[in-house]
């Protein structure tokens, strides 16, 4: 692991000098570009890093995946496992075993988290509250309108929050509907962070 001030890589362009460093504070590689460290990602431009691995069952790599109910071959872990997001395809996707407003998907994270936006994709149009556990409870932080088809595919739909929250948890509550509760390709972005 580097140390947080060690440069790895320097170079020069027309304008400046760029350095890149890893803060680990942050677990997030940074460049200094005319003077200001910046988070990296492929695209060069500040983005938060995805927070949610890949899960292969509820409980693994790591974290907790939970729902209210799920369809029998549609556990809740499979709305995180990474895969790309298809109707057709079962193993993609969590849906909920009772189609109706109470209906919730979670994940919680080992440690504390930062976050600045979040994405999923569902099927129909529905509304839910994003909200976020704090150690001891659920609490509301917003509510969206998640845009779909009419279930012919799956849509994403990203979300940038105004401000950033810290969260041991987030959860997805469903407050109305159209059709089904299905959700797939969740993922949060932003850094690990620490209790406030």
């Amino acid at each position: 692991m580097f140390d947080y001030n060690e440069i790895i890589e320097q170079s020069s362009d027309l304008t400046d000098n760029l350095n890149v460093r890893y803060n680990s504070d942050t677990d997030m590689v940074q460049v200094k570009y005319n003077g200001a460290w910046l988070d990296w990602v492929s695209t060069g431009i500040q983005t938060p890093y995805a927070l949610i691995p890949a899960m292969t069952s509820n409980i693994a790599p790591h974290g907790t995946v939970t729902a209210s109910t799920a369809y029998a071959g549609r556990p809740a872990y499979q709305a995180f496992n990474g895969s790309v997001p298809n109707l057709n395809d079962g193993s993609t996707f969590w849906s909920a075993a009772t189609h109706a407003a109470g209906q919730w998907l979670a994940y919680q994270f080992e440690s504390p988290v930062i976050i600045k936006k979040y994405q999923l994709y569902t099927g129909d149009t529905l509304t839910f509250k994003l909200q976020r556990y704090d150690g001891i409870q659920w609490i509301d932080v917003e509510t969206r309108t998640a845009n779909g088809n009419g279930g012919n595919s799956l849509v994403q739909n990203v979300y940038e929050l105004e401000t950033e929250i810290t969260a041991y948890g987030i959860r997805i509550y469903v407050t109305s509907l159209t059709s089904i509760v299905a959700f797939a390709g969740v993922q949060a972005y932003g850094r690990k962070g620490v209790p406030v």
